[in-house]
């Protein structure tokens, strides 16, 4: 649903299947923000996140901003996901 608003609203949505290839696709090609599933097979994206805030990852903007996309959330989620270095989140299912 969110890629479909993204592109409806004119901006370039790459999709990945998990935080090891958001890692890979993060060392090679700059974004605006990343949208990040906090539950994906392999690495999460609670741990995607850490990686790429303390920099154990190749990426090229340790900085770029990092929405959490949880299915569900508890104020142990929202503190959890601020203190790996997201920077905000929306709950799914996303309504428009």
């Amino acid at each position: 649903f969110a890629q479909l608003i993204l592109r409806r609203e004119g901006h370039e949505v790459v999709t990945v299947g998990n935080g090891k290839d958001a890692l890979e696709v993060l060392s090679r090609q700059t974004f605006e923000v990343v949208l990040m599933d906090v539950r994906m097979p392999g690495r999460d994206g609670v741990e995607a996140t850490k990686r790429i805030r303390y920099g154990e990852a190749c990426v090229l903007d340790s900085e770029i901003p990092i929405v959490a996309m949880p299915a569900h959330t508890s104020i142990d989620d929202r503190a959890l996901f601020r203190r790996v270095g997201m920077d905000c989140y929306f709950s799914k299912p996303m309504n428009w």
